[in-house]
């Protein structure tokens, strides 16, 4: 008997392990900076109203009119000076309204301490437009397309802090801007899902078992000394 609870402890262990350590859904995502270029002129990200992204949905909407910066960030994700190229704003959305439909909700994950995000619902509202720029970690890349493509996106992730970083290029199609290659480089906070509670009732179901089993040793125990 005691061999079986051991056993599956050891069982228990090895699936809190793998389900707070190996794989992990994230539950929160938070953008605190970043970088956009294009045509070599970059503009720092700054975070907005909606910097603290939902997981499995979208934030933010498009501005009601082109206006500045300031006016942009009750609305956006992030926003930003962009130079000479002037004032953007970021917000997700299934539909940008000209680009792109049926964008999937913002998602992650971190496997072996390894972050994928799915931000293809990425959109940049600039000069009066939304244009979708997003991109995945598992994109796969064309091999046909030799310049100005969307890449996967590229991260980095610390589990000591839970700090990341992401990169990818996301290249703008159709309209004024046709072609545009805009360059992202993000930073932010990264949390994950608890482990599940069932789980932990698994957990204490065990220790029960254990506690059950000492409790009848103890009577018998009892019995054959009276």
């Amino acid at each position: 008997m005691k061999k079986i609870i051991f056993t599956m402890f050891l069982f228990a262990s090895f699936l809190f392990t793998s389900s707070a350590v190996n794989s992990a859904t994230i539950n929160s995502l938070e953008i605190t900076g970043g970088t956009l270029e294009m045509s070599g002129i970059i503009g720092t990200l700054n975070p907005a109203a909606f910097s603290n992204m939902t997981i499995g949905g979208y934030d933010g909407s498009e501005p009601l009119a082109a206006g500045t910066e300031a006016s942009y960030i009750s609305t956006s994700i992030a926003t930003l000076e962009w130079g000479v190229l002037g004032p953007a704003a970021v917000y997700t959305a299934q539909e940008d309204g000209i680009y792109i439909t049926n964008a999937p909700a913002v998602s992650g994950d971190i496997t072996d301490n390894i972050l994928t995000l799915d931000l293809s619902a990425w959109t940049l509202y600039w000069i009066g437009t939304s244009i979708n720029v997003g991109s995945s970690s598992s994109l796969i890349s064309d091999p046909e397309c030799n310049s100005n493509c969307t890449s996967p996106i590229v991260t980095t992730y610390n589990a000591n802090d839970g700090t990341f970083t992401a990169s990818w290029d996301g290249l703008m199609v159709g309209g004024a801007h046709n072609g545009g290659l805009t360059q992202w480089n993000i930073t932010g906070n990264v949390s994950v899902v608890p482990i599940p509670a069932a789980a932990w009732l698994f957990g204490s179901g065990l220790i029960g078992l254990i506690g059950l089993t000492r409790l009848k040793k103890a009577k018998n125990l009892i019995s054959s000394a009276s």
